[in-house]
């Protein structure tokens, strides 16, 4: 597979990508690249192109554009969105990476009762920019034309009052996930539902979602469902949940 990096639309301009450190690095240490070697260029908005490796060594790196690429059938036509209760660092670190692997379109990290929460501003703002580095990579190896869209630490209530709002978009559902809801699963939904192209997933956090704010999900166009008889970890949870809700849908949605 050829390598990938994401530059931003404005560098691409000049007759040459000047590179960066960081880029220097990843394509001359990490991927141990040369000149003459290809690579594709990503705006991380769903543009790719082409670019050949004209000068690479310890102090200076230049890239040279060559032709768009042609769509492809990287991104999914499902549109997921991931509701994630915050869990530890490590643990939200590793669900925003695989969540991007899987295909998502959008993270929002959110707390309720039982989850963990920034001790104060400055803290929230850095696990942010941690995170949207760490999308960053995984579109990257995962060669995404888009990077996932991180939004703001909510409350679970302030989220939800947001979304209790009219969904302008036809086929889509939005999905609590709930250990102590037994009723439906997700084999259910996808019996009596057809082709969705948009869905937003919630899973709660290393404590599980107290039933009031299940309840509270559910008043906000939520349906509870169950991935099963065993109790999970919030980081497998949504592992899971995304990979079901793909395999369900993806194909059905159709791929751009």
């Amino acid at each position: 597979m050829v390598p990938q990096l994401f530059i931003a639309k404005s560098r691409w301009c000049a007759p040459g990508i000047s590179l960066e450190a960081e880029e220097r690095h990843y394509l001359r240490n990490v991927l141990r690249l040369n000149s003459g070697d290809k690579v594709i260029i990503s705006d991380g908005a769903g543009q790719k192109r082409w670019a050949v490796i004209r000068l690479l060594d310890k102090k200076s790196g230049i890239l040279t554009p060559a032709k768009d690429l042609p769509p492809d059938k990287v991104e999914s036509g499902l549109e997921v969105t991931l509701i994630q209760c915050l869990p530890r660092a490590s643990k939200m670190d590793l669900i925003v990476q695989k969540a991007t692997e899987l295909g998502v379109t959008t993270i929002s990290p959110i707390v309720s009762a039982r989850s963990f929460k920034p001790a104060d501003p400055k803290t929230g703002e850095k696990w942010f920019v941690r995170w949207h580095k760490i999308a960053e990579e995984a579109a990257r190896q995962s060669g995404r034309r888009f990077i996932p869209r991180i939004l703001p630490i909510a409350t679970l209530d302030s989220w939800c009052a947001a979304a209790n709002t009219p969904e302008t978009v036809e086929r889509s559902m939005d999905l609590v996930f709930w250990e102590e809801d037994r009723a439906e699963s997700l084999r259910d939904i996808e019996r009596s539902m057809g082709g969705l192209k948009k869905i937003r997933i919630m899973i709660g956090p290393e404590g599980g979602l107290a039933e009031h704010e299940v309840d509270h999900a559910r008043s906000c166009g939520f349906r509870a469902v169950t991935l099963g008889h065993r109790i999970l970890r919030t980081e497998t949870a949504a592992i899971a949940a995304i990979a079901i809700v793909q395999y369900c849908w993806e194909n059905m949605s159709g791929s751009q």
